[in-house]
């Protein structure tokens, strides 16, 4: 949604499209085979993939380049603009169409003996090819912030789940520099992400992924499956590092799933839209004077010092999306009637729809892993 607002209806941006390339929009939905396999193309490029997914192909559609979210504008993110992009590559295809050729023959190379050496029977398996995984996945940890990548972040849960699943192994027992990185590396991200912006503080439940690399400001759409892989992942690691933070994120993501995606005749909405009325994360975002209307002058005031929401804000036109600067578990706990409170002043502003499609696989997984926080 953000890249479509962004570049795709920009009649400038569409106009460089159109005429140096061949546009395919392809659903995921619809075609998880064709997702799958530029997943995994564009994982070679960067190391790391996720959505929206832009590849750039060969007019056959073996794949060259591609990545992630890319600006309409530079926005000091490090990620080269859109349109400066298009026209980079459009001007190595003119020039240099050989080399992109080469490129492209040899990701499909790669794309099939990653197939075929999943698939012979002569390669034996070897717990050190986990170890050697793991250590890859921790090696490319942002300890400052948390996360695996620049910005764009994403949570990552599957990488987290392995990561929580070694470390109870006895593979990892006799590597207690490899133990000593991954009890750093799930606890470190997963607080980052709990006390940043990607979570919603008030409402609970998570975004599909930061825009920047602190965790603040969210895409703010909320997709079905990374909720329910994210639910699991927390409630693993607070049976593994026990903290109240993981147990109340789990929590609140629970509240968050019935209240606003369970459908009334079985089963999850797959999605919660970004926009309200053209506006991203309108239902999201507050200034202060929008919450001491809500809290009153004292508690609005505690609310904006625990969450940094300022005159300045974090967000467009001086709002803020709420993120929890204190590291007091407890006066969190203090602050839960105030999130009520605001909670309930959401639905008085304009709300989000769910998307009405219900993912039977989503659904099955999400109501599997709703389980856990009970366990």
């Amino acid at each position: 949604h953000v890249m479509a607002h962004e570049s795709f209806e920009d009649s400038y941006v569409a106009d460089i499209m159109n005429s140096h390339f061949v546009c395919v929009k392809v659903d995921r939905e619809e075609r998880p085979d064709v997702d799958h396999l530029y997943v995994e193309a564009v994982r070679m490029f960067n190391q790391s993939a996720g959505w929206p997914l832009n590849v750039f192909c060969l007019p056959d559609g073996r794949p060259f380049w591609g990545g992630t979210y890319f600006p309409r504008e530079d926005n000091g993110q490090g990620i080269v603009p859109w349109p400066q992009l298009l026209m980079r590559i459009a001007d190595h295809y003119r020039r240099k169409k050989d080399e992109i050729v080469d490129n492209a023959e040899n990701v499909v190379k790669n794309l099939l003996h990653s197939n075929d050496a999943l698939s012979t029977e002569e390669n034996e398996w070897q717990n050190g090819l986990l170890l050697e995984a793991a250590s890859a996945v921790c090696s490319a940890h942002d300890d400052k912030l948390g996360g695996f990548t620049p910005a764009p972040k994403f949570p990552s849960p599957m990488k987290m789940d392995f990561l929580l699943a070694l470390r109870e192994s006895e593979v990892c027992s006799n590597m207690a520099h490899l133990a000593e990185r991954i009890d750093l590396v799930v606890p470190r991200t997963l607080t980052a992400m709990g006390r940043g912006g990607i979570f919603d503080q008030i409402g609970g439940g998570f975004a599909r992924y930061s825009v920047d690399a602190a965790w603040k400001i969210p895409h703010f759409e909320k997709m079905l499956y990374d909720n329910a892989l994210l639910l699991a992942t927390y409630a693993r690691a607070n049976r593994r590092y026990p903290d109240p933070l993981f147990a109340a994120i789990a929590e609140e993501t629970v509240a968050w799933l019935q209240r606003e995606m369970e459908a009334p005749k079985g089963g999850f909405y797959s999605s919660l839209d970004a926009d309200v009325e053209g506006e991203e994360g309108k239902s999201y975002v507050w200034d202060p004077t929008e919450i001491t209307q809500v809290l009153g002058e004292q508690d609005g005031a505690a609310f904006c010092e625990a969450y940094d929401v300022s005159p300045e804000g974090n967000f467009e036109k001086g709002s803020s999306n709420p993120v929890l600067v204190t590291d007091d578990f407890a006066h969190r706990q203090t602050l839960a009637p105030l999130r009520e409170k605001l909670l309930e002043a959401c639905a008085a502003k304009a709300r989000q729809s769910p998307v009405s499609a219900v993912m039977h696989s989503a659904s099955a997984g999400n109501s599997r892993n709703l389980r856990f926080p009970k366990r």
